[in-house]
């Protein structure tokens, strides 16, 4: 049987636990905003319809429930937008978030012809993942 002493710290340590595991989450949405934004601008490439720039968002999930998600901004280009970037973008959100065990950032580009520009040499994401990276390294290191 456990002392008060030692259900006093089992407490501590769960209340830690818990309020560390929260910081991190807020860490996460944070960075997941400013991917987004860093995405947005600094894409190499023309924006004619405004949904390659439209479709970046993020998800933030714990354990496979949704913990936050966000980053969308609809941005207009020359031309009118023929599809909605925020549908493509939680599309792919779907598609690329397994949902797993523990925490999980997840950031994508919902235009399905994001790989294309990127593969033609356009930052699309690419920037954005190295610039991810090392702040994600930054904040836990």
């Amino acid at each position: 049987m456990k002392n008060l002493k030692d259900l006093s710290n089992d407490l501590k340590k769960r209340f830690n636990e818990k309020n560390l595991k929260g910081i991190v989450k807020m860490k996460l949405v944070e960075e997941g905003e400013r991917d987004c934004d860093h995405a947005r601008q600094n894409g190499e490439y023309q924006n004619r319809s405004g949904t390659l720039r439209s479709a970046f968002m993020y998800r933030v999930s714990d354990g496979g429930e949704v913990v936050a998600e966000g980053g969308y901004q609809n941005v207009q280009g020359s031309e009118p937008q023929t599809v909605d970037p925020q549908t493509l973008a939680l599309q792919a959100l779907d598609e690329q978030d397994t949902m797993g065990k523990g925490l999980r950032l997840t950031f994508v580009n919902g235009a399905d012809y994001a790989k294309y520009v990127e593969d033609k040499g356009r930052n699309v994401t690419r920037a954005t993942i190295e610039y991810m990276k090392n702040n994600l390294k930054n904040i836990f290191d």
